[in-house]
């Protein structure tokens, strides 16, 4: 009999590495045979130069390209929710912030789950600017629920059974022994919740391996025991090949959401990530997850590392840890369809995404994909305090400095300007660099500027120039670092 390998707790954690490489894609049952019947992942002070990389185009009024791929919709499913990298952002200390003890929940209502109608909103033809400072508001800060520390650090097995409780595998194994039977498979031996385990496990460590071929897994040259000796080549494909989460007959007929074979782990995962305490720091981003098999929804977005996959949004801490995230889907995305066309997507998908946020309690920081007036304004009226990066064409014509006016007054020159709308507080602020950099907030522009040396590459010397502290707290959001 056959000796099974155990897989130690260091030898894991050492495998994952930084735990970015989440590509399965070379898994794909098209690359290996079939075998008939039984076969088968506060406040920032130091930071780089190479984190100015926050340019932008002030011509670019399209948004980040998304070209869907294979965009017809499965028509027989209902719907049943990167790590993002650790980042530190920065608050102006200027700003007067006051904390209160106050203990809050991340509880969801129907009631505090906002609608378009609850939303702020100014039309365009309302929005004004003037050539002053921005003043930042007063902001008093409830403190966050506090995180729960365990006495003993967990090992990885019992952070993973805390999103997947053992309750999800019996679901897997049962729903797995339904769908066998309903395609009447000839010789199948029923898989239970123990079997399931070593099945997804298996999964998660050829992620970690990367093989080229899954069969590679089992032959002699390239055997890795601790797969090999806990289950055959031919159970594998097996499972693989009648894997369900859910029960085919309960899919409606009329059914428009693309990932509904997927979704009871969906909303699993993402009831587990609601729960968690959310930090004071926050940010909202997109993640492309690696993927190049076939699927209707997946995207493909030019300039990428990962440009073929899976778009997810996601509400992230400066700790890396995920509160909320969406799976991007195209015109079936879970997203309030009126909300989007009067916000636009990247905004909807934040005010989406902040539902679980409670009032004076964080600050926000986007990239310009999502970041526009109405947003900002929204945001202020949840008393979330946003900051982003923008595209001066969602914010109706602000009379900015010409790009030349800005440089013959030299590097590290800025200019503000702040809304005349009433009651709606935004401040634009424009930092000239190597080029300009547009920053958006309702709640901080310039702050205190500060002092920094930069070496001109051009002249070959050190010069020493103003930095804001808006741009210094903008650098980390896609995890920049």
């Amino acid at each position: 009999m056959a000796s099974h390998s155990i897989l130690a707790d260091d030898y894991i954690l050492e495998l994952l590495g930084d735990g970015t490489n989440s590509e399965l894609s070379d898994l794909s049952d098209e690359d290996d045979e079939y075998f008939k019947s039984s076969e088968f992942d506060c406040l920032m002070t130091n930071f780089d130069d190479g984190d100015f990389n926050l340019l932008l185009d002030e011509d670019d009024d399209k948004e980040d390209e998304i070209v869907p791929v294979n965009t017809d919709p499965v028509t027989r499913y209902q719907s049943q929710n990167q790590t993002l990298r650790s980042a530190t952002v920065a608050v102006d200390q200027s700003i007067d912030t006051e904390v209160e003890n106050i203990t809050v929940t991340n509880e969801i209502t129907e009631t505090n789950t906002p609608t378009t109608s609850s939303l702020a909103y100014i039309d365009k033809c309302n929005i004004r600017w003037k050539k002053q400072p921005f003043v930042p508001p007063k902001i008093t800060l409830k403190k966050p629920r506090d995180r729960l520390y365990p006495n003993s650090t967990p090992t990885p097995l019992d952070y993973f059974l805390k999103y997947f409780p053992e309750s999800e595998f019996e679901n897997m194994a049962n729903y797995t022994n339904t769908y066998a039977e309903q395609i009447g498979r000839l010789n199948w031996k029923p898989t239970n919740s123990k079997e399931m385990k070593i099945f997804v496990g298996i999964h998660l460590y050829m992620g970690v391996l990367n093989l080229p071929r899954i069969r590679m897994y089992w032959e002699q040259k390239s055997r890795i025991n601790t797969i090999a000796d806990n289950m055959t080549r031919n159970r594998f494909f097996e499972l693989r090949f009648n894997f369900h989460v859910i029960d085919n007959n309960t899919i409606p007929t009329n059914n428009t959401d693309r990932f509904i074979k997927v979704r009871p782990l969906y909303d699993l995962l993402k009831k587990i990530c609601n729960e968690l305490p959310v930090e004071k720091n926050i940010s909202v981003d997109e993640q492309m997850v690696p993927f190049k098999g076939k699927l209707s929804a997946k995207q493909y977005m030019r300039g990428k590392p990962n440009p073929w996959g899976i778009k997810l949004f996601l509400l992230c801490g400066e700790d890396g840890l995920v509160y909320n995230f969406i799976i991007y889907q195209g015109s079936t995305t879970e997203l309030n369809q009126d909300m989007q066309k009067k916000y636009g997507l990247g905004s909807a998908v934040v005010l989406h995404l902040t539902d679980l946020l409670g009032k004076n309690q964080h600050f926000l920081f986007m990239d310009n994909f999502f970041t526009s007036y109405n947003l900002l304004h929204a945001l202020q009226h949840k008393q979330i305090f946003a900051a982003g990066t923008i595209r001066v064409n969602r914010f109706v014509k602000p009379p900015f400095l010409t790009d030349k006016e800005l440089s013959k007054m030299g590097r590290g020159t800025t200019f503000e300007v702040s809304s005349d709308v009433p009651n709606s507080k935004i401040g634009l602020v424009k930092w000239y660099d190597n080029k300009p950099v547009l920053l958006g907030s309702n709640f901080i522009t310039s702050g205190t500027p500060d002092e920094v040396s930069r070496y001109d590459k051009k002249e070959k010397k050190i010069h020493f120039n103003k930095q804001t502290r808006n741009s210094e707290t903008l650098q980390p959001i896609n995890g920049r670092r």
